[in-house]
């Protein structure tokens, strides 16, 4: 996966309403959307560092879809928790959640 599809999937994750958070950003709207569109502008490194930072997560998760290696210091006990579940478990989940995102995708016209 690259940046957009990754930023895509974060913003679907968080359930972040895209103009509300390029007003966060305070980035043209239109300029957000070319990050996530068929465009695929990848932004500047000082706007790739604030998306990231308002998603909390990195530049480099955001780039490569690799979690930091200290990304397990920040979860919460229910997190920890479902890091312990047997993988046939972990892999019903991620098949769940895929097949939602894509449903979703479907019905709202996101390709």
């Amino acid at each position: 996966m690259n940046f957009r599809d990754n930023l895509k999937d974060e913003l679907f994750f968080q359930n972040i309403q895209l103009k509300e958070f390029s007003g966060k950003l305070k980035i043209p709207y239109s300029t957000f959307l070319s990050y996530i569109d068929s465009r695929n502008r990848l932004p500047k490194v000082d706007v790739a560092y604030k998306i990231a930072e308002q998603l909390n997560v990195t530049v480099e998760y955001l780039i490569t879809g690799k979690p930091e290696d200290n990304y397990k210091k920040n979860l919460t006990n229910t997190n920890k928790e479902l890091l312990v579940l047997p993988s046939c478990f972990i892999n019903q989940i991620q098949n769940i959640i895929h097949s939602y995102y894509e449903l979703y995708k479907l019905t709202n016209n996101m390709r």
